[in-house]
């Protein structure tokens, strides 16, 4: 539970309310801290069905409120709520298990949680979306909608119903709580699958050409008529029952290979088989029809199903058009970076064997071509042990060790972080030919005092401090709310120097374009002897609480 809130809102503002509702009473609860929620939902978590708001509110709405979705202040992903078959469900449509219903996800989530009777999953963002006007909340909702849509689609082709959860206002249940649905079989609202690494930008999700506020594309289909006579072209029909094996078993419902033997599933295998005989839209209908009516079942002679069947083709035409596409892209990509990584190797062994200098920079332009970033240095520094420095155009990024160059996952996160690209997996070999060119191609730099950990941030702070001498000094941690609450950095108070993480790592990045993390920078401090603490105040009239560093002024 507590990991799960967490990743979820851990890095929220401190300002934005998160809603944890009750189902019993209907009562609403609004927190900011994180710490407040677990203590409440270990007292209730056996009480009632719980559930939280999926987005942060600027506000306490009271007991009996949730905030509306045209007010919701931002969401720190994407979600999905999928039911699946369950005697608790009067719809019978619906996925039959936990695989099947995963298998409507477009990405792989960060996190899946069972919630008792179905499941729901989070596609967290690299950092929280916090509304900065209207219009962005307005592009929210429709990418929100856009990303429900693909589910959607999904599960269509199936014919599953899937509820519509896009709205903003949203509530879900939380893991660690019970599912009280039926009383007399209560259960577990279960984490099942997580992988908080895996982070996302709303953009890599929901591209914007795919937005238009979040309609779906209305697929059109030629006239149809429904006759119960209905009877599809004979020379047609005989062509495909002679020259293609699963026409003719679909026709006489004998597929081994299909789990759904249902009319429908049978209906849609005919028909995307003569769809892409090119049978025309009637032809098609009229194959169904009478498919029905030899196998004595309702011949459904209804506008929606039919059209409904031809729509789904036409996507699934149309998605694999896209597939298509982005395979060939793929594999033009593919060849573009063998031949980027057999240049380089060419470089490397022309410098070894004949004792030429090397031509990094000949290197780095084929990484660049390889990764899709641009390098413009790497530095190796000789302390004990080694660190590294890798300078891009738009920033530098901090690697602790070579095992960070070496591990793909590590190095593809670490430049995410700091540039916002994604870059692409690479087959194993690949990534370790990768990895031996950037360790090849790096400057060593000799370091002095600053080479190791104790010494790199007893001089940052020397320097961050010399940059804040005029620093607030308090007489007592009572007026932080008020003389502090503007987040003036550092100040003093009762024989203490107080320092914010956050603050710090902005000074760290702007004065060095060192990418350090806030989880490694209060490893450094705690090194420097600073201690990790929490103080309470009172800002804009509400008691709340913040997290700061802390060190005895006189070790300064």
């Amino acid at each position: 539970m507590t990991e799960f809130l967490q990743e979820l809102w851990g890095f929220k503002p401190e300002n934005l309310n998160i809603l944890i509702w009750q189902k019993k009473g209907k009562k609403s609860y609004w927190f900011t801290d994180i710490d407040k929620i677990v203590n409440y939902l270990e007292k209730n978590k056996d009480q009632s069905d719980i559930y939280m708001g999926v987005g942060l509110s600027s506000k306490d709405y009271g007991l009996k409120n949730r905030c509306p979705a045209n007010e919701i202040a931002g969401i720190t992903g994407f979600w999905a709520d999928i039911d699946i078959q369950d005697g608790v469900h009067k719809k019978k449509n619906l996925p039959a298990s936990v695989e099947e219903a995963k298998s409507l996800f477009p990405e792989e989530p960060t996190c899946v949680i069972h919630s008792g009777h179905g499941i729901q999953a989070w596609w967290l963002f690299r950092e929280p979306w916090i509304f900065d006007n209207e219009d962005e909340r307005l592009k929210a909702q429709a990418m929100c909608e856009a990303w429900h849509r693909q589910i959607l689609d999904r599960a269509e082709v199936h014919d599953w119903t899937v509820d519509a959860t896009f709205d903003l206002s949203r509530i879900l249940r939380i893991p660690g709580t019970k599912n009280l649905k039926n009383k007399d079989d209560v259960r577990d609202v279960k984490l099942i699958e997580s992988n908080w690494t895996l982070r996302y930008e709303p953009d890599d999700l929901v591209p914007s050409v795919v937005i238009e506020k979040g309609k779906k594309e209305n697929i059109k289909t030629d006239r149809i008529v429904l006759r119960p006579d209905a009877a599809p072209p004979t020379e047609k029909w005989e062509a495909l029952m002679s020259a293609e094996p699963k026409f003719k078993k679909s026709w006489n419902h004998d597929r081994k290979d299909l789990s759904d033997q249902s009319p429908s599933s049978y209906d849609f295998s005919l028909a995307s088989i003569a769809f892409q005989a090119e049978w025309t839209d009637q032809e098609i209908v009229d194959l169904l029809i009478a498919h029905r009516r030899k196998h004595n079942v309702d011949l459904k002679l209804r506008q929606d199903y039919y059209r409904r069947t031809l729509q789904k083709l036409r996507l699934e035409k149309k998605q694999q058009e896209q597939l298509s596409e982005v395979l060939e892209s793929y594999n033009k990509r593919a060849s573009e970076i063998k031949t980027a990584l057999t240049n380089a190797k060419v470089v490397l062994i022309d410098a070894e064997n004949n004792g030429k200098n090397l031509e990094r920079a000949e290197i780095l332009k084929e990484l660049e071509k390889i990764l899709g970033v641009k390098i413009e240095k790497i530095q190796k520094f000789l302390s004990e042990p080694p660190s590294y420095r890798l300078q891009t155009s738009t920033a530098n990024i901090s690697i602790e060790s070579a095992g960070d160059i070496i591990s793909q996952t590590k190095f593809r996160i670490k430049i995410a972080d700091a540039t916002k690209i994604v870059i692409r997996p690479f087959k194993r070999d690949e990534w370790s030919d990768i990895a031996q060119l950037l360790l090849n191609v790096c400057e060593e730099i000799e370091v002095g005092e600053e080479s190791t950990d104790e010494g790199y941030i007893r001089g940052v702070l020397r320097r961050y401090l010399d940059n804040n001498s005029d620093f607030i000094e308090l007489n007592s941690l009572d007026e932080y709310g008020e003389k502090i609450q503007k987040e003036s950095f550092p100040f003093s108070c009762e024989g203490y120097m107080y320092l914010s993480l956050s603050d710090l790592r902005k000074y760290i990045r702007i004065m060095t374009g060192d990418n350090v993390t806030i989880k490694h920078l209060g490893k450094l401090l705690r090194i420097a002897g600073w201690e990790s603490c929490k103080i309470d105040a009172v800002i804009d009239n509400k008691r709340t609480s913040r997290s700061l560093f802390r060190t005895n002024c006189s070790s300064e």
